[in-house]
C-alpha cells in the first residue's frame, strides 16, 4: 500500500511539472546570458530586495527585545504579536486587491513602506499596553504587505525577462544577513529603541530605489467588484496548500518570535541573536540561487514537501539545544527550509491563480498562513513559555508540523484518486 502511495505521489508530481512548464519556459535562459536591458532590471530589482530586507533586519529580530526591555511579560508580548498577526490577515489581502485594482504593485509598495516608517516613530514614547498594541498594529498594516507585493512584482517582471525570482530574492537574504549581524552588535552598545528611526531611514532608501524601476505599461484599472476573490477559495489545491502552510507557520512564527527568549535561556547575547539570524538568512542564498534549476528539475509540490521535512528536523533539534552555539549551528536548516518553501510557494500559487488575481493570490495566501499562523503561534507560544518553559513550544511545534505535512500528502493522494 505504501509503495502504491509513493507511486501516486510520483505521478502527481510529474503532472505538476508538466503544468508548470509554461511558467518555467519564461525562465529557461541562464542568468549569464541576460540582454543588457534584462541585466539592468535584474540589478535594480536585486538592489531593491537587498535594501528592503536590510530594512526588515533592524525590526523583526529585535522588536521582542524592545518589548522585554519595556517590561512586558511573554504573555503580553504574545498578545501584541497576535494582534499584529490579526492585522496581517486583513492588511495583506486588502493591499493585494488595491494593487490588482490599480494594476500597479509599485505605487502600493511605495505608499506602504513610507507609512510603515513614519508609524514607527512614536513607539519609544508609549507607556500604555493598549496604545502599544494599536501602534504595532498600524505598523503591521502598512509593513506586512511589502514582502508579498515585492514577490508578486518580481514574479510578474520575470515572465518578460530572462531572470528568475530566486536570483533576485537571494539578494534580500544577503541584505538581511549582513545587516542583522551589524544591528546585533550595534544594539549591544546603543539603546534598542533606536531601531525605529533607523527603520524609517532605511525605508526611505528602499522607496528611493523604486524610482529607478519603471512599471510595466499601464493598463486600465479594474473595478473592485470585478476582482472575484471567491474564485481562489473554490480552488481545492489553493485551499489545501493554505492549510498545509498554516500548519508549518504556526510553529515557525512561534520559533522566530521567541528566538531571543531561547538564546537568552541558554546564556546567549544580542550579538549571538544577530549571528543566529544572519546564519539563517545566508543559508537561504544558495537555495534561492539554484531555485530556477530546482524548479526545472522538481515540481513545486516536491520542493514544498522537502521544505517541510527540513523544518520538522529543525524543530526536533531545537527541543534539545543547550548552548547558543547549538542554536547557531541549527540555523542553516531554517534558511534551507524557508528558501525551499518560499521559492516553491510563490510559483505554486502563481500557477493556481487567474491573471486578474496574481497579486491578490500572493497576499491572501501570505495573510492567511503568516497572519493566522502568527495569531496562534505567537499568543500560544507566549502562554506556553510562561507556563511550561521555552523548550515546550518546539515540542508542540514538532507535532503540528508533522500533522500538517501528513494532511498535505493526503490531499495530494486524494487529488490523484479523484482523477482516476
Amino acid at each position: 500500500m505504501m509503495i502504491d502511495y509513493i507511486k501516486y505521489l510520483h505521478t502527481l508530481m510529474d503532472a505538476e511539472n508538466l503544468r508548470e512548464n509554461k511558467l518555467m519556459k519564461n525562465l529557461d535562459e541562464s542568468i549569464h546570458n541576460y540582454s543588457s536591458v534584462s541585466k539592468t532590471r535584474y540589478f535594480k530589482f536585486s538592489a531593491l530586495q537587498f535594501a528592503f530586507w536590510a530594512m526588515l533586519a533592524v525590526y523583526y529580530p529585535f522588536f521582542v527585545v524592545f518589548l522585554k526591555e519595556a517590561g512586558y511579560s511573554n504573555t503580553n508580548i504574545g498578545i501584541i504579536t497576535s494582534v499584529n498577526s490579526v492585522t496581517i490577515v486583513i492588511s495583506q489581502p486588502f493591499w493585494g486587491m488595491i494593487s490588482d485594482k490599480m494594476r500597479s504593485v509599485k505605487k502600493v509598495f511605495v505608499f506602504c513602506m513610507l507609512a510603515a516608517g513614519l508609524s514607527m516613530l512614536p513607539l519609544p514614547f508609549i507607556n500604555s499596553f493598549l496604545l502599544m498594541c494599536i501602534c504595532f498594529a498600524v505598523i503591521t498594516f502598512f509593513e506586512s504587505p511589502g514582502s508579498p507585493l515585492l514577490d508578486s512584482w518580481i514574479v510578474s517582471a520575470s515572465r518578460n525577462e530572462s531572470f528568475g525570482y530566486g536570483h533576485v530574492r537571494l539578494w534580500g537574504s544577503i541584505g538581511y544577513a549582513v545587516f542583522v549581524w551589524i544591528f546585533g552588535m550595534l544594539f549591544e552598545v546603543i539603546d534598542v529603541s533606536l531601531m525605529f528611526p533607523i527603520f524609517l531611514v532605511m525605508a526611505l532608501v528602499t522607496v528611493f530605489l523604486t524610482r529607478f524601476i519603471k512599471s510595466d505599461k499601464p493598463v486600465n484599472t479594474v473595478n473592485i467588484k470585478d476582482i472575484k476573490v471567491g474564485r481562489l477559495f473554490k480552488n481545492f489545491k489553493y485551499i489545501s496548500f493554505l492549510i498545509f502552510a498554516l500548519f508549518l507557520f504556526i510553529p515557525n512564527k512561534a520559533a522566530y518570535t521567541y528566538l531571543p527568549n531561547l538564546i537568552e535561556s541558554v546564556g546567549g547575547s544580542r550579538e549571538q541573536l544577530g549571528i543566529a539570524s544572519a546564519v539563517m538568512a545566508i543559508f537561504e542564498v544558495p537555495v534561492f540561487f539554484y531555485s530556477k534549476q530546482l524548479l526545472r528539475r522538481y515540481s513545486s509540490v516536491t520542493l514544498l514537501l522537502a521544505s517541510a521535512g527540513v523544518f520538522i528536523l529543525k524543530q526536533f533539534l531545537f527541543t534539545i539545544v543547550k548552548t547558543p552555539i547549538h542554536i547557531i549551528l541549527i540555523q542553516p536548516l531554517q534558511g534551507l527550509y524557508y528558501g525551499l518553501f518560499l521559492g516553491a510557494a510563490v510559483y505554486y500559487i502563481d500557477t493556481l491563480a487567474p491573471d486578474e488575481l496574481k497579486s491578490t493570490s500572493q497576499t491572501v495566501a501570505s495573510g492567511f498562513f503568516v497572519g493566522l499562523g502568527g495569531i496562534i503561534g505567537n499568543y500560544g507560544g507566549g502562554l506556553i513559555i510562561d507556563i511550561l518553559g521555552i523548550h515546550k513550544i518546539y515540542s508542540w511545534g514538532l507535532i503540528i508540523c508533522i500533522l500538517g505535512t501528513l494532511f498535505f500528502v493526503l490531499t495530494l493522494l486524494w487529488q490523484k484518486v479523484i482523477k482516476r
